[in-house]
Parts: structure tokens; sequence; C-alpha cells
């Protein structure tokens, strides 16, 4: 808010209200790798090795996050895009992920 008038320097300004101006942009999806580190330790007086559980995944042994399973289901199903085009989509995005990764 301005502290004086432009027009004559007066302090003297209230608010009439305001005007909001939107626009819509795309940002393409981000990709990230999400490196979990889990440390082994071994007790030096039992010799015991102890490490922290690895982490909850939707499939077992898998690499997929839920959001990207999901992404991939969506786009299947509810938008009937083929897994090859998805794979080509991927590529062109910087990630390898071939049809048969997807179909697994």
């Amino acid at each position: 808010m301005p502290e004086l008038c432009p027009g004559c320097g007066s302090a003297k300004l209230s608010k009439l209200g305001e005007d909001i101006t939107e626009t819509l942009e795309v940002i393409s999806p981000t990709w990230k790798v999400i490196q979990t580190v889990r440390e082994r330790f071994s007790c030096r007086a039992c010799e015991t090795i102890t490490q922290p559980p690895a982490p909850f995944h939707v499939t077992p042994s898998g690499f997929a996050w839920p959001h990207l399973l999901a992404t991939i289901l969506f786009e299947k199903f509810g938008q009937h895009q083929p897994l090859n085009r998805q794979s080509e989509r991927f590529a062109r995005e910087g990630i390898a992920l071939s049809v048969s990764t997807l179909a697994d």
C-alpha cells in the first residue's frame, strides 16, 4: 500500500477495492530420485549388526512410488494412453522406462 498520494502527496488514502488478474501456467512434471540411506552398525561388544528397516514399497522390490503408479494407471485407463506412448513421453522428459517395465 502506498504511503502518500502520487498526485498531491497527501497521506489520507483509503482503499476502494482491488483488481485481481489470474493467469494460467503449466509447469511440466518434475522427476526426482529419492534415495534412502540406511546405515548399518556393528556392536563391538556383542558383534550384533543393526540396520533400520527399509521404507515401504507399494510393489515388492519395486522402485515406483504411489504417485508414479497412479499417474501410469490413470493415463492408461482414464486417458486411454497406451504404455508405448507413455514410455515415449517419459523418454522425452529424460526418464527411461521401457514398456515391459510399465506393464509389470
